[in-house]
């Protein structure tokens, strides 16, 4: 989803009660005047900003806020309330509204929680993996109630698929117990080793069939497992100037650490919950080959498992398989003072090894500088900005400071009934996955 930066939702949900932007025509001085030969031209009445804020978007001044107290029109000078102000060597941007652009802010943040659930993030997390009798999982404090939807997924085979370009992706075959076949290790003093599956107790870190692989870095180096890929030529062709996608399982405890790589290129790194699915996709040349596997940053020592290596040339996307949808669970609220989602509890055994896709919901984020972003855009920030307006036009009806009450009572009557068309038309909702249909005999 697009996302948009509060330096451009300030001054929209401003101009709805007025809103002027500016630069400085005279450097700003250690006094309490700003002056602007742009409001001396559009602005031809005195007083005109009386009673109105201005925030300065300066270096010395940076945000600084301050009431008008007086306007010059035939001068553009702007005289402000407080102390006075730091000296400026060049022109600044300004802006000026009616509302407190401290009190926007706040207002902005506590409307996106008064919209949620309707306006909101939508969360897809896909690196919960089941275990063996496992019926209960924790879910991220990320996530705002209970989930939207739960899937079972599936997996496509390294060693059965014919799309996939590696050999080898599975780890099953091995000259010796460090050395996997097709596959080069590189990194001063890293090392892999063959994992077996074993019984009695059946082996977690083996993903699919017999073996995985077992990567070890040394402090402070990076370390790599990769494949040479040979594409082009005459008996090879239609695989240059193609999209090259590598999905591939990796098990670790240890953050930011780990990614899938093609070529230089870097995946989004695991998390350090387990088993984790890491992709990367990259476009390639006419090169004769390309190299895909996984990197180790440098860092502290540390180990990662690896299996089901799956890479393809051409499509657009790794492959992926069909998710199933659950509806045998219960969803558990976070305890008193817990840091997390609460849990996710299953009313029948589940698969070992297998992925849960998990849909919910969360707060867009709040807002304190410019350059922060909210995770919407569009038609989603009509019903966002004008809940924002009708809190700020609430608060001035009972705020001194403000003045104008029959002009503040106005707009809040004006953006209560707009906020109501809003979200009666559907298209002003974020929209997610039809809900569980609710099953007696599941809830408590």
């Amino acid at each position: 989803m697009p996302t948009t930066a509060w330096s451009v939702a300030r001054p929209e949900i401003q101009r709805e009660f007025g809103f002027v932007s500016f630069a400085t025509t005279t450097n700003i001085t250690t006094d309490d005047k700003v002056i602007s030969t742009n409001l001396q031209d559009d602005f031809d009445k005195d007083d005109w900003f009386n009673g109105w804020y201005i925030i300065i978007l300066g270096t010395n001044n940076d945000r600084v806020i301050r009431r008008v107290e007086d306007y010059a029109a035939s001068t553009g000078q702007l005289t402000l309330a407080g102390a006075s102000l730091s000296s400026e060597d060049s022109a600044k941007t300004c802006e000026l509204s009616k509302a407190h652009p401290g009190d926007l802010q706040d207002y902005f943040n506590r409307a996106r929680q008064d919209l949620f659930p309707q306006i909101c993030i939508v969360r897809d997390l896909q690196t919960l993996v089941t275990g063996f009798r496992q019926f209960t999982f924790t879910l991220p404090s990320t996530f705002r109630g209970g989930p939207i939807a739960v899937y079972l997924g599936r997996r496509d085979s390294a060693e059965s698929t014919p799309e996939n370009v590696l050999t080898n992706g599975g780890f099953e075959d091995w000259t010796n117990s460090t050395t996997p076949v097709n596959w080069t290790l590189a990194g001063a003093s890293g090392a892999v080793n063959q994992e077996k599956e074993t019984t009695s107790p059946k082996n977690y870190l083996v993903l699919a069939d017999s073996n995985s692989a077992l990567l070890t870095a040394a402090s402070s180096t990076i370390t790599t497992l990769k494949q040479t890929v040979n594409v082009g030529g005459a008996s090879d062709l239609g695989r240059d100037w193609s999209e090259i996608n590598i999905s591939v399982w990796v098990y670790s405890v240890t953050a930011s650490r780990v990614t899938a790589e093609i070529d230089a290129t870097e995946g989004v790194a695991h998390t350090g919950t387990g088993w984790e699915l890491l992709t990367v996709s990259k476009n390639i040349d006419n090169s004769s080959s390309f190299t895909a596997g996984v990197s180790i940053s440098s860092g502290a020592a540390m180990g990662c498992y690896i299996d089901e290596a799956l890479c393809t040339v051409g499509p657009s996307e790794v492959l992926d398989r069909e998710w199933q949808r659950i509806f045998a669970y219960r969803w558990l609220p976070p305890v008193d003072g817990a840091s997390n989602g609460g849990k996710l509890e299953f009313t029948g055994a589940l698969p070992a090894k297998r992925r849960i896709r998990i849909i919910g919901r969360d707060l867009i984020s709040s807002v304190s500088a410019d350059a922060d972003t909210v995770e919407i855009d569009g038609e989603l920030l009509v019903p966002l900005y004008d809940k924002t307006r009708l809190l700020i036009s609430e608060s001035a009806l009972h705020n001194r400071e403000y003045g104008q009450h029959d002009f503040w009572r106005s707009k809040a009557q004006t953006l209560a009934a707009r906020l109501s068309r809003s979200f009666n038309r559907m298209g002003h909702y974020v929209h997610t996955p039809n809900p569980r249909p609710r099953i007696p005999d599941m809830e408590y």
